[in-house]
């Protein structure tokens, strides 16, 4: 038995590249009886490294370039609490 079986009012989260594609999950997720808590945005960096090769082998290194950074879409969702159904008894 898995921890998502267990938990499953637990909230997930979803990353995409691009805001467009993540409003389309987002709308997936929602069809199947989810419900957005959060959106948000973070930089993603990366570094970068010139490989500089000299005439004597022992001297080969890796340099620093700089980093490059891009953005990192992302959403929180939860499922949705089953809306409790009121029974009628009949006397």
């Amino acid at each position: 038995m898995g921890w998502r079986n267990e938990n499953k009012n637990a909230p997930i989260t979803i990353q995409r590249k691009n805001e467009k594609e993540l409003q389309v999950a987002i709308a997936d997720l929602e069809e199947r009886g989810f419900e957005l808590v959060r959106v948000g945005v973070y930089l993603n960096e990366k570094k970068n490294f010139e490989y500089k090769q000299s005439s004597l082998q022992c001297f080969n290194k890796s340099v620093f370039a700089g980093t490059v950074s891009f953005p990192k879409h992302f959403a929180v969702l939860k499922r949705k609490k089953p809306e409790t159904i009121a029974v009628v008894t009949g006397s």
